[in-house]
């Protein structure tokens, strides 16, 4: 944080299919002599020089940023840098379909000759925030994932499988809709993601001969298309407490090279946070998510063999709780921590709900 004016922005939250009407709207010239902070330029410059002398690296208050499960939630001033790290697990565990729990002779009554029995995805999501101008930051997000699912065949025998490697990369951009003086506002989030993941992961499975087969799509690393991500995020800081929330759509247009496309998804979340003391806040945060079944059908993966290799036990609507908590040091580090699972699911199965979910940052401005 450069200066104590300069804080980040939050999101108004408006139905999804608006999201994308409202970004164009806001971004058209033809508005621009609606915005309090004056005209858009007609070109954004992003300068990756940098002047150690001129930044001043000043304390932040720990819930001036959100919780670290929210991402893009802080725009920073024109040419400051920001680094972060995030280490997230998330653990999968039971069947369900709708809102009724399976068990496993469930799903073979269904006729698959195999179920997924666990599941545990761990992501190491490294980012890099920079100030293009006082309005536009621009966010780069890299995410490496492993993942171990635990499988049953119908005859009883249990194996399991792992993937691990670089999922899709994401390059967003946060714009400065409106500031509030003394910290938070509006800001819009515009992200592609980039097809860098793969969906092609193989391996031996039971009845495959020893031969390399295609996993099932779960166990895949990426979507295999390009996507586009709109959102906004609100934020609002008050004496020793803050608040916000963040709408964000990632919505998928055509069927990647294995005839599939994976389904669009809606992200709603909002959160309140308490300051402590000068360097400690805690926030309390419910996260709702709807995603799409798939679209199209890999000709590898056979719908009989699992529910894991069905397009159409893919989605459904999940409400997570979260509990966390943000501590700042002198030099521009945070330390973020977050842990949290469902209260409500509802799955187009039978798929594995959610058990709990934990992550773990570390972030450096300068």
């Amino acid at each position: 944080m450069i200066s104590p004016s300069r804080r980040p922005s939050l999101a108004r939250v408006s139905t999804p299919r608006t999201i994308a009407a409202g970004l164009l709207l806001a971004l058209t010239p033809g508005h621009a002599q609606e915005d309090p902070f004056g005209p858009i330029p007609a070109a954004l410059p992003l300068s990756l020089t940098w002047n150690p002398s001129q930044i001043e690296i000043q304390s932040e208050r720990p819930d001036e940023h959100g919780p670290t499960g929210v991402l893009g939630e802080h725009p920073v001033p024109a040419g400051v840098w920001q680094f972060s790290y995030r280490y997230i697990r998330e653990d999968f565990g039971g069947l369900q379909d709708g809102k009724r729990p399976l068990t496993k002779q469930d799903a073979f009554d269904l006729g698959y000759l195999r179920t997924p029995i666990s599941q545990t995805r761990e992501t190491h999501l490294i980012s890099a925030l920079y100030g293009s101008t006082d309005r536009l930051s621009i966010l780069i997000t890299i995410p490496w994932v492993s993942n171990v699912m635990n499988f049953e065949e119908s005859d009883g025998d249990a194996f399991d499988q792992r993937t691990i490697g670089l999922s899709d990369l994401k390059v967003t951009g946060l714009y400065r809709l409106t500031e509030k003086e003394g910290g938070g506002g509006l800001h819009a989030n515009m992200g592609v993601s980039l097809p860098t993941g793969s969906h092609d992961e193989r391996g031996e499975l039971p009845g495959s001969g020893g031969n390399n087969v295609k996993l099932p799509y779960p166990m895949q690393l990426g979507s295999g298309t390009l996507d586009f991500s709109p959102g906004l995020t609100w934020v609002h800081l008050d004496e020793g407490m803050s608040w916000g929330a963040q709408l964000t759509q990632v919505v998928r247009f055509q069927e990647n090279s294995d005839d599939y496309r994976l389904g669009s998804e809606t992200h709603a979340t909002t959160w309140v946070a308490r300051q402590f003391k000068d360097d400690l806040s805690g926030s309390l945060r419910i996260a709702w998510e709807h995603v799409d079944d798939y679209s199209g059908e890999d000709p590898e993966l056979p719908v009989y063999v699992g529910s894991s290799q069905d397009p159409h036990a893919q989605g459904g609507d999940r409400l997570h709780l979260f509990l966390g908590m943000n501590y700042t040091q002198p030099g521009g580090h945070r330390f973020s921590g977050e842990i949290g699972g469902p209260v409500f699911q509802d799955l187009n199965g039978p798929q594995l709900e959610t058990d709990i979910i934990y992550r773990l940052g570390w972030q450096f401005s300068f």
